[in-house]
């Protein structure tokens, strides 16, 4: 589903759900196939703990959601249950017990806010407010904030802003009673600071502490924005206002995703789709179905090196490099593993049993820019033992 958030939230609270899977329209795809009822999914979860089969989703399984959100520019946004990812994944499990105690911050700080916009916007007038006393419904939310705002590393700032704020109206004199100044506007403002807060909130008529709510509501908003952007770089704080980040995905890769996380079954458009979802798998930690993925490529690779070898057809014709062409899982493997700075080890394993079996200058002359120093030193040492072993062999 994707959302257009007009402002900037936390998005940390969510009414109970009713039992359900996402629609094809949340998928954001229009030839997706539907899903099937609650009742009719089961899904095997793998976890360090062992593996629990059949396990049917239950209103438990489907009580928070969080935003998905992928591509470059973050513009495709998927709905999906937090619960149902932490059911298959124990480092996400564990990343939102740990971000349980911001998420309750920011819930704390949203009500806040959503409070004093009561008071303040959109529609409510200046007329309105001093009718209905609102003052006396938003001086408390300023109090409270000023003594106990959640988020402590941003306390310090709240507070100058509304001393700021107070201090400022007291100055232009919006008050019930003209302050006395004894003698200057700086002693006024001194005298004023022994009293509490409260106390000099009450010195101000109705339209002072109006703007002092809403020179408070900006910096919460500002506030709210600021945690927004570090989510991008913190997965704790992207954790805790239920969001999960990936600038690096497209969205069809995040729908197969989501589609085997709800449906147990694994769908890809090609070679490169299915490679990219294995690095999402792995970027969420989520074993069984980065096993899975790996298991597809390492096999259609290893199937079509024999088919190759049957037919009488290079190594270097099959990778195609320079061509555009990329539904050929050989050459979607070899890309990848050269470019990638941590491979897994088992496509890692078979570059180089293939390179060490194929290598010739003529496919060199291809892969000489493309192969990092420790994988050519771990080729090299592969090719020297297989010398060694014909070499033995033929004594």
């Amino acid at each position: 589903m994707i959302m257009d958030h007009s402002k900037p939230s936390f998005a940390t609270t969510s009414e109970p759900e009713k039992k359900r899977i996402p629609s094809t329209t949340e998928f954001s795809s229009s030839d997706m196939e539907n899903l099937p009822d609650c009742a009719e999914v089961q899904i095997s979860v793998e976890s360090n703990e062992g593996s629990v089969n059949n396990l049917k989703p239950s209103q438990m399984l489907l009580q928070t959601t969080i935003t998905v959100e992928c591509g470059a520019k973050l513009n495709t946004k998927f709905t999906m249950h937090e619960e149902m990812l932490r059911c298959h994944s124990t480092s996400f499990d564990q990343l939102c017990a740990k971000a349980k105690p911001i998420r309750d911050q920011y819930t704390q700080c949203k009500i806040t806010m959503d409070r004093i916009a009561c008071c303040i916007f959109p529609e409510v007038t200046h007329e309105q407010f001093e009718a209905a006393h609102l003052e006396q419904k938003v001086a408390p939310l300023i109090v409270q904030t000023y003594e106990k705002y959640p988020l402590l590393e941003h306390h310090a700032s709240v507070k100058k802003v509304i001393e700021m704020a107070v201090d400022d109206q007291i100055g232009q004199k919006s008050t019930k009673v003209a302050p006395s100044t004894r003698g200057n506007k700086k002693d006024s403002r001194d005298n004023n600071r022994d009293m509490s807060l409260k106390e000099r909130l009450s010195l101000l008529q109705s339209r002072g502490v109006r703007i002092v709510a809403e020179l408070l509501f900006a910096k919460l908003h500002k506030i709210t924005k600021s945690e927004n952007m570090k989510a991008a770089s913190n997965p704790v704080k992207a954790a805790a206002q239920r969001r999960i980040i990936l600038p690096e995905f497209e969205a069809t890769t995040v729908q197969s995703f989501i589609r085997w996380i709800y449906q147990g079954s694994l769908t890809y458009q090609n070679a490169d789709q299915l490679y990219a979802l294995l690095n999402l798998s792995s970027n969420i930690s989520v074993p069984s179905l980065s096993e899975l993925c790996l298991q597809k490529l390492h096999y259609a690779a290893i199937d079509t090196i024999r088919l190759a070898i049957a037919n009488g057809d290079r190594i270097q014709a099959l990778l195609e490099f320079g061509s555009a062409h990329t539904d050929n899982a050989l050459k979607v493997v070899f890309t990848n593993v050269l470019k990638d700075k941590d491979p897994p080890k088992r496509l890692l394993q078979l570059v180089i049993d293939t390179l060490a079996d194929n290598l010739d200058m003529e496919l060199w002359a291809h892969l000489r820019n493309l192969i990092g120093h420790e994988l050519a030193l771990q080729l090299i040492e592969v090719m020297i033992d297989r010398q060694q072993i014909k070499a033995e062999g033929s004594c």
